[in-house]
């Protein structure tokens, strides 16, 4: 009996150890609280929700401006009607198409289009190299008051 309590006390501090580890994971992504020294579960939820939010709106915009990725031609998606609901399933199946979605990301150069750079975009790539440089760009990230996707929205552009 007493066996069982002790493995069972270690099983949930091991838990409860790594749900931290993934909350400080979570807020390290978020750039309107990563630099904060504390805050609280619920606020980084909350922050992380509105944060894929703003990135789902990117996300639109820059697939109205661009048109599908060939990985989503011939797929039932009307670029007009693309909204902050149905863009899930446009992500979903993005992520299944890794390598289509990178080469659809690089297929614009960067001067026809107010994007991010195609280094920021590293974190799709899988090789090792990109992988150096994608903590850097995050550690970019984090240090911005404004996150760079909302600089990028055609509401957000910076006068000249």
């Amino acid at each position: 009996a007493l066996r069982v309590r002790l493995a069972r006390k270690a099983r949930k501090n091991r838990q409860r150890i790594l749900r931290l580890k993934e909350y400080h994971r979570l807020r390290a992504m978020v750039p309107s609280i990563a630099a904060k020294p504390k805050v609280s579960k619920v606020t980084v939820i909350e922050e992380a929700i509105r944060y894929i939010g703003h990135l789902h709106g990117a996300l639109i915009w820059r697939l109205q401006s661009r048109g599908l990725p060939p990985c989503l031609q011939g797929l039932p998606f009307d670029m007009n009607s693309l909204n902050h609901t149905n863009i899930r399933q446009v992500v979903r199946i993005l992520m299944e198409n890794k390598n289509s979605a990178w080469k659809f990301l690089q297929s614009v150069p960067e001067s026809q289009t107010p994007s991010a750079p195609a280094s920021s975009l590293t974190t799709l790539r899988d090789d090792s190299s990109s992988h150096r440089h994608r903590f850097a760009s995050e550690e970019c990230e984090r240090s911005r008051s404004l996150p760079s996707y909302m600089l990028r929205l055609p509401h957000h552009r910076r006068p000249s």
